[in-house]
């Protein structure tokens, strides 16, 4: 090829520290850029004479350019040494022409690089302009004229070399300056008759960087093979498009079950055209520009666009946005793409990826687990008691599988009772219950204890084993226990159970029996009140079992002497767990007391409650 022809234009990317704009929720990314251009991009030309320039800058950065200049120009009068102060997005153009120097006889590339300063930093960017020379007998077109390919990809070209002449002539070379794959040095003599056309193309590959190529073909007469040689030049443009992009989110790493993650998109149009985004798609939550997405909501998605896509400048121009959305799962890496599309001026379309994981951290798993006797205090030689199991989720975020429940003296419990293992899918916070009976034996004063004890897993892909245990203890007294059944009625005007809504109206207790009542109506417009007399001081269990409304109070109170009596205005001893069973444990002074049972929770409930105050024989 012939190296005082080899023009190519070689476009610089500028891509320096990216910095989102402070306060920003979407836009260009915060840095310098500067951007040329001259018209016409050809222009044909019969010598001799002179051409002019049209000379275009535009800041097409974030932060205003000092000192802005050109240098370097083919053509001396391009030059200027200051063109003064551009702010973002502002243009300034100027005309310049070869009419200072020698008339113009030959083709060549008008090359020439502006300049400008932002602080310490100095941006550049090169552009040219070709001046084609008309030859009279001999013509070359390289087609198409611009066109635009992905980095890395190939361009190309269709090529026609056309006698205009009224002689024959004969074909020496075509050679292309940058593309070799575009060259033809043919070995046998190619001839071509007034009006006739040669075409060849050529695709060459791998084109890294925006490029004009000039073409140049060597002709001569045949009828005078001594003659000069005929020359023609024409020009084409490759202007290469790439994207890059980042997804970062913050936090990376949050605990299981998950939780909400802004996520940032950073993208840079490494490319020489501007690119117009088309769509941000995520593997994981879909287009982030279309404002009917269902996977994010609207109000916390700062990439939407408004309606005007964005507009990303060349050469290194960044663009960034931010999204809300929500991650889940179990302990592991929660991983999203973003794929990036865009097009440039003629339609082309570009794309690129950008991956992002959140790690998702394990939250360790535990149980609670809670046991019942009735009755818990029992009459020699022997009694069938029932013994109640529950096993409550206390993780914060992990299901459990209950596999295993083991009694320290019947074994394994599997089948036994209600209770039946293994038990999948009990969620956070929520409980399995189960009960059994079985006898029990003992002198007056024995404790018979059993150590009940369970196992689960999580739910995590690498389980963890849980393990609980704990002893129910059912103690032998001298005096046998009665049971007293008062009518399963709800009607608040029964002679037998109300009225009992006030310590004034509380139902007289006999000790060691067994109640069984239905349950009040929500609180506060109903309540049961009973009163028990102790003449001695000492230990005292209340239980109080099968509250299947759960959510409520237990409390137990006495007479405040210094007021009217009975009152019941001070308080013992307030139990609020939410159980099915609860025991409540005293050592109280002789007098008399109140027991409030309160319903906190549903009052369409027709199962009675269970109620008796254990005391031991003096």
């Amino acid at each position: 090829m012939f190296a005082s022809l080899a023009l190519a234009l070689l476009i610089g990317l500028l891509h320096g520290p990216s910095l989102m704009a402070e306060g920003s929720a979407a836009g260009a990314i915060d840095q310098p850029l500067i951007l040329s251009g001259q018209s016409p991009s050809v222009q044909d030309f019969i010598p001799p004479g002179h051409a002019n320039f049209t000379v275009t800058i535009t800041n097409t950065g974030t932060v205003t350019l000092q000192n802005v200049n050109v240098t370097g120009a083919t053509t001396a009068d391009c030059n200027r040494s200051d063109l003064g102060t551009l702010s973002p997005g502002q243009t300034t153009s100027y005309v310049c022409t070869t009419s200072g120097g020698t008339p113009v006889t030959e083709s060549f590339l008008n090359e020439l690089q502006v300049n400008g300063t932002a602080g310490v930093t100095t941006v550049s960017h090169t552009s040219n302009a070709y001046v084609k020379v008309i030859n009279q007998d001999l013509r070359i077109t390289k087609t198409p004229r611009f066109q635009s390919v992905q980095m890395g990809g190939m361009a190309f070209f269709n090529i026609t070399v056309l006698n205009t002449s009224d002689f024959v002539m004969t074909l020496e070379q075509i050679d292309d300056a940058v593309f070799g794959e575009c060259d033809r040095d043919p070995s046998a003599t190619i001839a071509l008759l007034p009006g006739e056309p040669f075409k060849i193309n050529c695709s060459p590959n791998d084109i890294q960087t925006a490029t004009a190529s000039e073409i140049t073909v060597i002709a001569k007469n045949a009828d005078n093979p001594d003659s000069e040689p005929l020359i023609a030049t024409d020009i084409a443009w490759v202007d290469v498009l790439s994207l890059e992009a980042t997804l970062n989110p913050s936090p990376a790493s949050i605990p299981e079950p998950g939780g909400l993650v802004t996520y940032t998109v950073e993208i840079f149009n490494t490319g020489s055209l501007s690119l117009t985004l088309t769509e941000l798609r995520t593997t994981k939550f879909g287009n982030l520009l279309d404002p009917d997405n269902p996977l994010i909501e609207s109000g916390t998605n700062a990439c939407l666009s408004g309606g005007t896509p964005p507009l990303i400048p060349p050469n290194g121009g960044g663009y960034s946005c931010a999204y809300v959305a929500p991650v889940s799962g179990q302990p592991s890496q929660f991983t999203d793409t973003l794929t990036v599309t865009a097009v440039d001026k003629n339609s082309e379309t570009v794309s690129t990826t950008a991956p992002a994981a959140v790690t998702i951290t394990n939250v360790p798993s535990a149980i609670q687990l809670t046991l019942g006797a009735t009755p818990s205090f029992i009459n020699p030689p022997s009694q069938e008691v029932t013994f109640s199991v529950q096993i409550k989720n206390a993780s914060s975020a992990d299901s459990i599988t209950i596999t295993k429940i083991e009694d320290s003296i019947l074994g394994n419990l599997d089948g036994r009772g209600t209770c039946d293992v293994p038990v999948a899918g009990v969620l956070p916070g929520f409980s399995y219950q189960c009960q059994f009976t079985a006898v029990v034996s003992g002198d007056v004063g024995d404790q018979r204890s059993r150590t009940i004890s369970v196992e689960a897993r999580d739910d995590d892909p690498v389980p963890a084993i849980l393990n609980a245990s704990d002893i129910v203890i059912v103690t032998f007294i001298e005096q046998p226990e009665q049971k007293i059944f008062m009518p399963s009625v709800a009607d608040d005007n029964d002679p037998v159970i109300e009225p009992n809504n006030s310590c004034a109206t509380a139902h007289n207790m006999f000790l060691n029996r067994q109640y069984f009542v239905l349950p009040p109506a929500v609180y506060p417009s109903d309540q049961d009140y009973f009163m028990f007399d102790l003449v001695q001081a000492g230990p005292v269990s209340i239980d109080l079992k099968n509250f299947v409304p759960q959510k409520g109070q237990m409390v137990v109170r006495y007479d405040d002497s210094t007021k009217p009596l009975p009152n019941c205005a001070k308080v013992q001893k307030r139990m609020s767990e939410l159980a099915l069973n609860n025991t409540m444990n005293l050592n109280l002074s002789a007098g008399r007391y109140y027991i409030q049972i309160i319903n906190d929770g549903s009052s369409n409930i027709t199962e009675m409650y269970e109620l008796i105050v254990h005391v031991s024989a003096p």
